[in-house]
């Protein structure tokens, strides 16, 4: 155990080597953008990492969706730290399901975002490989994430995360995927409650597969920003669960979109197991 902690700090202390719970070595830049599906656009946010001009590798991208209700622009803190570890974030303002729109239709609009990725290497400075994409989402966008996820048919999903991810759609068929599923879950989350997000989107899942119960945790603490309204019904430590939001999230993409091992210990090694604010599970 002892020689494991010393490898874990000689790597995580290894030059170059950001860890995922720190930002990481890109200035971020943002981009207000309209991404189109079918006969309608909606606004979105691009956040980019900086590079110079001598680095000429094609980035990972993520397409993250957001959930009901939920500005994109709430989730800032989440999507720069992303980007400052080199991943191009779009985030899709698609429209909330009404009385004619079922919430499985957002699926096809987070399709829409992940194939929109090619045009955006028409953008100065902008250089991803939008085969090597991740979806992630919050709430229902979470839910839409995995239904999309199982209907991609190009390819480009590589991996899929939900935070307190909702079921839209029974069709989802979370055990037919075959990329790889992080899924985080609120211990005081009263609207997508941890044991329904376990049973729906973790138990049925094949590995390799992530679960992260973060403690303390509440719907709305996965955005930067709500109302005494909004939070009435639960407590959660916002600060706490964000931090662990972007730790794992980040740590997750790195292995398995860029093939980082560094990442590792905070899937399923040291880090994870000593940090008493989640309680985590994997296959």
């Amino acid at each position: 155990m002892h020689l494991f902690l010393i490898l874990l700090l000689i790597v995580s202390t290894t030059p170059g080597f950001s860890p995922p719970d720190e930002p990481g070595p890109y200035q971020v830049d943002t981009a207000h953008i309209e991404v189109p599906s079918g006969s309608r656009r909606f606004k979105s946010i691009l956040y980019k990492p900086v590079r110079d001009d001598t680095t000429h590798d094609d980035r990972p991208a993520v397409v993250f969706g957001h959930g009901f209700l939920a500005d994109i622009e709430r989730y800032g803190s989440t999507c720069r730290h992303l980007a400052s570890h080199g991943f191009y974030v779009l985030v899709p303002g698609y429209p909330d399901p009404g009385l004619f729109r079922p919430p499985a239709r957002l699926a096809d609009d987070m399709l829409a975002a992940l194939m929109f990725l090619d045009s955006l290497n028409d953008l100065p400075g902008v250089g991803l490989n939008p085969y090597n994409a991740a979806l992630v989402g919050h709430s229902m966008g979470g839910g839409a994430a995995f239904l999309a996820a199982r209907l991609d048919r190009g390819r480009r999903v590589k991996a899929v995360a939900g935070l307190s991810p909702y079921l839209v759609s029974r069709a989802t068929h979370v055990e037919s995927l075959d990329v790889p599923v992080l899924v985080l879950a609120g211990e005081n989350d009263r609207t997508a409650r941890a044991e329904n997000v376990r049973k729906q989107f973790y138990d049925p899942c094949s590995a390799p597969c992530f679960y992260l119960c973060i403690r303390n945790a509440g719907h709305n603490g996965y955005l930067d920003h709500t109302s005494l309204i909004e939070d009435r019904f639960e407590r959660f430590d916002r600060q706490s669960q964000l931090r662990a939001v972007r730790t794992y999230l980040t740590a997750f993409l790195r292995y398995y979109l860029e093939g980082d091992d560094r990442n590792h210990p905070w899937l399923a090694g040291a880090s994870v197991r000593s940090d008493t604010t989640v309680l985590a599970e994997h296959k």
